[in-house]
């Protein structure tokens, strides 16, 4: 079992000393992109610990994750890799993080084992400058391996390649015409690849003729589709199931309510360009549960096959908020009716 405080260290002993130079002729100078986090569990319901289901999932695992880097926070985007072993996001002032997540043998969330952090560049390879270029929201892996970052206030969408990652030089790809009518602080929050390549994304807070605006497709292939608005939930998140459905994570915060989270699940047969993307509710995270600002979402098939989601909070790099990471198991799917 994991200890109630889990506090990375790289390495220990006189290892570390001799990795930092402290005192030995030619050891290497630190790493400048590592930093150390503390990964405190978290239960899905603080008042009632022994709780795991929530709607359609089964909790898994948290953590809350404090890093001593004062450039980690704002995570807005989120990306697994397909063992688990990894987490890559990117943060909303417009840096990448990598940490390497820790499971016990049955899968379950349980710590982290290493962090990376750098600054995303430009097109040029500069480091982005400025909140109105910084503003990364969602992150999208490609089939092939890439990755796609969508930006707000400055609407668009940059591809890193899978050999350099997102500490490598983007560049631009072509997005819908339209999409720089959308609200400045409301963008691109919500962006999946589906497994023939096709990218869903959709809008934050822009409405047209009743529903929520997004597209379905890529460069030049480009369609409309439209997302129903429900009360003041938004989307802000969205993860491509292994059977190609979508899971769009939802969120809204009331000074009353505080930070209210909802995942549903759109069925791959339904994503159609012009279609209404009707989504079936799975789960519903607001207090007393362990809920923060949700606005990354991924997905990956375990050992057992089992479907695995992962939310990852943005604090706003706010000392009244915290950056979540948590972890369930999705129910199957319910079957056809004749």
């Amino acid at each position: 079992m994991a200890s109630p405080e889990t506090t990375f260290r790289p390495l220990a002993g006189l290892f570390v000393l001799g990795l930092l130079g402290c005192g030995v002729p030619g050891a290497p100078e630190p790493d400048p992109g590592r930093f150390d986090v503390q990964a405190i569990p978290v239960p899905v319901d603080p008042q009632h610990p022994e709780r795991v289901r929530v709607g359609s999932l089964e909790f898994r695992g948290g953590l809350e994750l404090r890093g001593d880097d004062a450039r980690f926070g704002g995570l807005s985007g989120l990306s697994i890799s397909r063992d688990g072993r990894w987490l890559v996001a990117v943060t909303d002032q417009g840096h990448w993080v990598r940490l390497a997540l820790l499971h016990d043998d049955r899968e379950r969330l349980v710590g982290i084992a290493e962090a990376r952090l750098g600054a995303l560049a430009d097109l040029a390879g500069a480091p982005l400058q400025g909140k109105h270029l910084q503003d990364a929201e969602s992150l999208a892996k490609s089939p092939g391996g890439d990755f796609l970052v969508a930006f707000e206030r400055q609407h668009r969408l940059w591809r890193y390649d899978r050999g350099s990652g997102l500490s490598g030089i983007p560049k631009q790809v072509q997005a819908p015409a339209d999409l720089g009518q959308a609200p400045s602080n409301a963008g691109l929050e919500a962006v999946t690849s589906l497994p023939d390549g096709r990218l869903l994304m959709l809008v934050e807070d822009w409405e047209r003729d009743g529903h929520g605006v997004g597209w379905l497709g890529g460069p030049g292939a480009w369609a409309p589709v439209a997302y129903p608005l429900a009360g003041q939930y938004r989307p802000s998140g969205a993860a491509t199931l292994a059977s190609g459905d979508v899971v769009v994570l939802e969120r809204y915060y009331t000074p009353a309510t505080g930070p209210c989270s909802r995942l549903s699940r759109i069925p791959l047969a339904t994503i159609v360009p012009g279609a209404v993307l009707r989504g079936e509710p799975l789960a519903e995270l607001s207090s007393p549960l362990s809920v923060d600002n949700f606005e990354g979402v991924d997905a990956r098939v375990a050992e057992n096959g089992e479907e695995l989601l992962y939310l990852v909070s943005d604090d706003n790099f706010s000392p009244l908020q915290r950056t979540l990471l948590l972890q369930f198991a999705l129910s199957p799917a319910p079957a056809p009716q004749d």
